[in-house]
């Protein structure tokens, strides 16, 4: 059985972020944002994001959620 994790930027950097995914083997990200950018965390835009975690072998899909 799979399982997924869900997790928030908060205040950590992006090295600290990846490092929590390697921690748990988490090889797959789905941003699952309907607004894919932070005002606070500049990092966390979906454009830096993406890059950044392509190039460290995440592979990283967009979904789009609609209410």
């Amino acid at each position: 059985m799979k399982t997924i994790f869900t997790i928030g930027h908060s205040i950590h950097t992006l090295d600290n972020f990846t490092n929590l995914l390697k921690k748990y083997n988490i090889d797959v990200v789905i941003d699952v944002r309907s607004m894919p950018y932070s005002k606070y965390v500049d990092w966390f835009d979906k454009q830096i994001l993406f890059f950044f975690l392509k190039k460290n072998n995440f592979k990283i899909f967009k979904k789009q959620i609609k209410y």
